[in-house]
């Protein structure tokens, strides 16, 4: 759930990710509260979740050493020109749970290669 929060969830209304975690099959009240009482993240007015900018950058650090060169290894892609690169290239099974597509100013289009999300088995549906 952490990493979720940091990589989808940052500045994202409360009761809309206590929704789709609930879809997913956790228990976010519980899970939920337990981030909160080890200080990882907080809300704002019981209404937003947030969590500091470095434990943010240490989230994707810890996702990024999983494999630093073989993408399909990350159990999360947010770096547009990794995105890109898993979108355009047929990269097999992988182990790919959710993706962040924030592509810079100018940077609109990417081919999907027709096989993109055939291997995506871990992909979660709710996110």
């Amino acid at each position: 759930m952490f990493l979720d929060i940091a990589f989808f969830f940052k500045g994202e209304p409360l009761a809309k990710v206590m929704e789709i975690f609930d879809s997913c099959g956790f228990f976010p009240v519980h899970g939920i509260q337990r981030l909160i009482d080890k200080c990882l993240i907080y809300t704002f007015n019981y209404e937003y979740f947030w969590l500091h900018d470095l434990l943010q950058d240490m989230s994707r650090e810890i996702v990024r050493e999983k494999s630093a060169k073989d993408l399909s290894k990350r159990s999360r892609v947010w770096f547009h020109k990794d995105v890109r690169q898993v979108f355009e290239e047929d990269m097999g099974p992988n182990e790919i749970e959710g993706i962040v597509l924030d592509l810079p100013e100018g940077d609109e289009e990417i081919s999907l290669h027709p096989d993109a999300f055939q291997h995506m088995k871990r992909i979660k549906e709710s996110l």
